[in-house]
């Protein structure tokens, strides 16, 4: 037999039966000095950082400190898992890839030692970062207050005998199709980057179809990249035909823009992000839906502040969309988790004291009909009417009152508001500037979440409670009385802010980051790995 012989068949040998023969005290011994001593120093000889110290240290002590992995195959495994985590948005070497393969064919004590407590760490950090994100939600989004799932791995690793390593990461990776659909779209997008992106297509005159422009081939050859194009090749790659129309359609469909066909600034803009950003923003977005609970009710509305919508989720389908209108950009809508409990038909608007001193109270000191055309009334500390006309508009008293809103055609809240508890005072309305709606951004609020047909999703919500149709709705409206409506099926509400998903259809949505919330979690992801159920 030659030596390459021999190699090989040890290989395959190593790979079948055990790593090493089952636990001896010496290693055990050597595994609970060196826990141990992570409580000093988070380090294995000097320069193995270990990430998941107080998890490791439990999970060795409840198991004697006896070795977790001592089956090749099992091991193996791992390794394959961990190569393939930049799939999920992941660095593969976060989880001690490079150390682990240095020493997983090694034998003596010390590397043995060294090597299962590694891969301890990699395992605990790799499925806790499939389960709840790898970054701390606070430090990379202060805005972002939705419970994300809280669960230790850890008891996996007491398993390792009986389960598939797959299956269990399986079961710890978010199930939704939006997070499955970003993966394959970030794997296409890599692609995309290793054969160089795509070019810049140049500024220019407004281009409808039925006009011919240079810049319509530079176009096409974009267009198909991501897929938007298909079809023949044209006779005339500089003409805009229709072929070419309803893929720029279907494009600035996936970016949230006017969908008419007519390739103006924006649309061009959309077409020059480079695909190194894309692929950072599917990245980021991947991370926010592992900070998301698992299970999702099966009845529940949910707002994506960046895409401007609000839908209604029930039953296993959404039933309803309409588009809202969310925070300017200095009085961000925050990111919760609530439920709506009841709703208020012709409410009364308090104004918040932001809003007084800073939209209000400038107005009042120009004009002093404002708040009269306007249905606002003033009440002193004691709840007392005050006449506008005998108001000190200047004394720092002011803010003190109290002013609000009659219901009304000018209410700030139309005609009705629904009610959904929470820290932010942040809430669901009807506006009476219908028009904005007609914008492609909206961020025209003071926070609260302004809704288009509010109506029809009054009688959504009320379908379970007998009596309540859209005649009587309207009645009571038309009545002016304000009159609050008790929900007997209530959904929660999920306030998010994606910028790319993967929608029903498989098809890659993305939207602008109208906060600049998406960068800040970029470079935690860069950072270096946190175990955050510690």
């Amino acid at each position: 037999m030659n030596g390459l012989f021999i190699l090989r068949l040890f290989i395959i040998i190593g790979s079948i039966f055990p790593l090493w023969p089952e636990s001896s005290g010496l290693l055990d011994e050597r595994i609970r000095m060196k826990v141990e001593n992570l409580t000093e120093q988070p380090l294995l000889e000097g320069e193995l950082t270990i990430y998941a110290v107080p998890a490791v240290q439990d999970v060795y002590l409840k198991h004697d400190f006896a070795p977790f992995w001592t089956d090749r195959r099992r091991v193996n495994e791992l390794v394959r898992l961990i190569e393939h985590s930049d799939e999920e948005g992941f660095v593969p070497n976060d989880y001690h890839l490079l150390a682990i393969q240095s020493l997983r064919y090694k034998r003596n004590i010390e590397d043995r030692a060294n090597l299962d407590i590694l891969l301890t760490d990699a395992f605990l950090l790799y499925s806790t970062h499939l389960l709840s994100g790898k970054t701390l939600q606070k430090p990379a989004d202060p805005a972002w207050h939705v419970d994300r799932s809280e669960n230790n791995p850890a008891h996996y690793l007491f398993e390792l005998s009986d389960r598939n390593l797959s299956s269990v990461y399986d079961e710890l990776a978010p199930k939704t199709s939006s997070y499955e659909g970003l993966k394959v779209q970030l794997k296409q997008y890599r692609a995309i980057a290793k054969q160089g992106g795509w070019d810049s297509i140049a500024a220019g005159e407004l281009l409808k179809p039925g006009m011919t422009d240079p810049r319509l081939a530079a176009i096409r050859n974009r267009l198909i990249v991501t897929g938007d194009l298909t079809g023949p090749e044209p006779e005339n790659p500089e003409f805009y035909d229709e072929n070419l129309m309803e893929a720029v359609i279907h494009y600035q469909e996936r970016q949230g823009l006017e969908a008419l066909g007519n390739i103006g600034p924006q649309t061009i803009a959309m077409l020059n992000v480079p695909v190194e950003d894309r692929i950072k923003q599917i990245e980021v977005n991947l991370e926010r839906i592992r900070w998301l609970p698992r299970n999702f009710p099966s009845y529940f509305l949910l707002v994506n502040i960046a895409d401007f919508t609000l839908t209604v989720h029930d039953s296993l389908r959404v039933q309803s969309s309409h588009k809202v209108i969310v925070g300017r950009s200095y009085r961000q809508t925050p990111m919760f988790h609530s439920t709506l409990r009841y709703m208020v038909l012709n409410p009364t608007w308090t104004i918040p004291p932001n809003i007084l001193k800073y939209d209000v109270l400038p107005d009042v000191r120009k004009d002093s009909t404002y708040l009269e055309e306007r249905g606002i009334r003033v009440y002193n500390r004691d709840g007392e009417a005050l006449s506008p006309k005998k108001i000190d508009w200047q004394s720092s008293e002011v803010m003190g009152y109290t002013f609000r809103q009659d219901p009304g055609p000018k209410n700030a809240l139309g005609v009705v508001k629904f009610m959904l508890p929470n820290q932010f005072n942040v809430y669901l309305h009807d506006t009476p500037s219908k028009n904005l709606f007609q914008r492609i951004e909206r961020t025209y609020s003071s926070g609260c979440i302004r809704v288009e047909r509010p109506l029809e999703l009054v009688v959504y919500l009320l379908k379970a409670d007998p009596g309540w149709d859209l005649t009587k709705i309207r009645k009571v409206i038309a009545s002016g009385k304000t009159v609050t409506v008790f929900i007997t099926r209530q959904p929660e509400v999920y306030l998010l802010y994606l910028t790319a998903w993967a929608d029903e259809d498989g098809q890659l949505q993305f939207r602008n980051d109208i906060y600049n919330r998406d960068e800040p979690i970029y470079i935690e992801l860069l950072a270096a790995p946190s175990y955050v159920n510690n």
